[in-house]
C-alpha cells in the first residue's frame, strides 16, 4: 500500500516510512506471540465491545521497553505494516513546553489531528515524562504531573494504537501500568539471534566473499540489531568502493567504527577473533 507522499503529519510527528515484516523481526518468540496479540485488540473490537457487550477502551497503548538498538521502533513498524495503515513517531521534545499550559494545548493539537484516521502512533522514551513521582515541592512539579496524567488521558481515549517505547522500564511510574493493554521487553539478541540478524542486515543480493562467516560474527562481539544493520551497510558500502565482494576485513572494520560510536579506545579484545581481519591501515594505527 503506498500512501499520498503529500500526506501532512500529525503535529509533532515525524511519518516512518519504511515497511517491516514478521520474517524479518528477531525477538524471542514469546515477545512475538505478544506483538501478535496487541493487535487482536483491533481486529476482534467489534465482536468483543459490540456483539459481547465488553467494556470499551481507546487505544490499545502498548508499552515497548528495552536497550536502544533491540527493535522497539522495528516492532512498531511491522504492526503497522500488517495493519496498513502509516506509523508517526512523536517527538515529545516538541510537545512539552516549559510554560505551563502549554504541553496540554501541544498534546491536544495533536489527538484532535489524528481523531479517525487510521494510523499507528509511536511515542519515544516516555520515561523522560513518566518517571516515577515525587514529592511535589513547587508548583511546576504539580503541573508536571497534571501533563502526565493529561497526555495518558488522551492516549486512552483515542480510538488507535498507541506505542510508549523506554530504554529505561524501572524509571517508569508503575501507577501507570494499568494503562496499558501489553507491555513488551525487548532484550539483547542472544548469539543465535545475532546471526540471524547478520544474515539478514548484509544486502541480499550482494556479492559475499567465501571467507563471511555469520556464525563467528555471532561470537565475536555483542552486538544489538540496530549496531549490526549499521555495521552490515557500511561493510555493503566499502565493498562497493573497493569494487569487491562483501568480505570479513570490511565487516570487520564496520563493527571497529560502530564500537568506536561509544568506545574511543578500543582493544584487541573487543572485537575478540573478530581483530584478525583488520586491514593493517587500521591496526597498524595504534587504534586497536
Amino acid at each position: 500500500m503506498d500512501w499520498p507522499q503529500a500526506e501532512i503529519a500529525p503535529p509533532g510527528a515525524i511519518r516512518v516510512r519504511q515497511r517491516a515484516s514478521w520474517e524479518e523481526l528477531v525477538l524471542p518468540a514469546e515477545r512475538e506471540i505478544m506483538l501478535r496479540e496487541f493487535l487482536l485488540w483491533l481486529k476482534h473490537r467489534d465482536t468483543v465491545v459490540h456483539q459481547w457487550g465488553g467494556k470499551t477502551v481507546g487505544g490499545p497503548v502498548a508499552l515497548f521497553s528495552g536497550p536502544s538498538g533491540t527493535g522497539k521502533t522495528f516492532a512498531a513498524t511491522v504492526l503497522a505494516t500488517e495493519l496498513g495503515w502509516p506509523l508517526y513517531r512523536v517527538d515529545l521534545a516538541r510537545l512539552v513546553s516549559k510554560y505551563i499550559g502549554e504541553t496540554e494545548k501541544n498534546m491536544g493539537r495533536l489527538f484532535d489531528a489524528v481523531h479517525g484516521r487510521p494510523m499507528v502512533l509511536q511515542f519515544d522514551e516516555v520515561d523522560a515524562l513518566m518517571s516515577k513521582r515525587g514529592e511535589i515541592k513547587e508548583a511546576r512539579d504539580r503541573y508536571a504531573n497534571m501533563e502526565v496524567s493529561y497526555l495518558l488521558t488522551r492516549i486512552e481515549d483515542h480510538e488507535g494504537p498507541c506505542i510508549l517505547t523506554t530504554n529505561l522500564r524501572t524509571q517508569i511510574d508503575k501507577a501507570f501500568s494499568r494503562r496499558f493493554q501489553i507491555v513488551v521487553e525487548f532484550p539483547r539478541p542472544d548469539e543465535a539471534a545475532r546471526m540471524r540478524l547478520w544474515s539478514l542486515m548484509v544486502p541480499p543480493r550482494a556479492p559475499r566473499h567465501a571467507d563471511v562467516d555469520f556464525d563467528l560474527l555471532a561470537r565475536a562481539v555483542n552486538l544489538t540489531g540496530g549496531n549490526i544493520k549499521n555495521a552490515a551497510l557500511h561493510a555493503a558500502y566499502l565493498a562497493a568502493d573497493d569494487n569487491r565482494c562483501i568480505s570479513m576485513a570490511h565487516i570487520a572494520t564496520a563493527v571497529f567504527r560502530e564500537l568506536a560510536k561509544d568506545r574511543p579506545q578500543l582493544s584487541q579484545n573487543d572485537l575478540g577473533p573478530l581483530a584478525e581481519y583488520l586491514p593493517a591501515a587500521i591496526t597498524g594505527s595504534g587504534e586497536v
